[in-house]
């Protein structure tokens, strides 16, 4: 079959809204991805990113997140979300030992997207959810070390990996309601609060 024929859409309807993803073949199994899902502010699966936060832009900007408010239209998730604002590691561009941890998507303010892998036919699955290390100032949900396809086939699991703010636009402490610090580590807690709940996950096999 060709590779077309591979990925099928898929559309779930969660609480916020309709999020479309795609189901293809992956070690002989079939598996559902959604990437770039927000779910802040406001099966297989393969991977997608959902928004899980308003975008932490404007007067956001080093603010706690807001929750996400649902939408109307279905949000296509099938591409890689953006990394949240931080620098390169360029010491050594040649080294992929070095280079694999540089962030392989654009980056942007706009960067509070989760991805979710999960087998087609999940149900009543464990959800194991990952969060990428850096020291705070780095690192993205997006590099390719952090694909779940294979854990989620493997392991019979429901992967989650998520997005949040690093370096100053996650910890920048003011003392001030506009920056409070800590905002990278609220991120994850938001995370945590929304797309973890029942009426979220049991749609990926919770």
């Amino acid at each position: 079959a060709s590779s077309h024929q591979n990925h099928i859409p898929v559309e779930v309807e969660t609480k916020l809204g309709k999020i479309k993803g795609q189901e293809s073949i992956f070690l002989h199994k079939r598996v559902r991805s959604f990437l770039s899902i927000v779910l802040v502010s406001d099966a297989d699966h393969s991977n997608f990113s959902v928004p899980f936060a308003e975008p932490p832009i404007g007067e956001q900007r080093f603010r706690p997140p807001k929750p996400k408010k649902p939408w109307n239209d279905t949000v296509t998730a099938n591409t890689l979300s953006p990394a949240c604002y931080q620098g390169r590691d360029t010491y050594n561009t040649s080294f992929w030992g070095s280079e694999m941890w540089n962030h392989n998507t654009p980056v942007s303010e706009d960067c509070l997207y989760l991805n979710i892998w999960t087998p087609a036919d999940a149900y009543n699955l464990t959800v194991m959810v990952w969060l990428f290390g850096g020291g705070y100032y780095s690192g993205s949900p997006s590099l390719i070390l952090y694909d779940g396809k294979a854990l989620a086939l493997l392991g019979n699991v429901i992967v989650v990996n998520v997005n949040y703010r690093v370096g100053p636009f996650g910890y920048l402490f003011m003392d001030d309601e506009d920056a409070p610090g800590n905002v990278g580590m609220l991120d994850q807690v938001r995370f945590q609060a929304i797309s973890l709940s029942i009426s979220m996950l049991m749609l990926f096999g919770y």
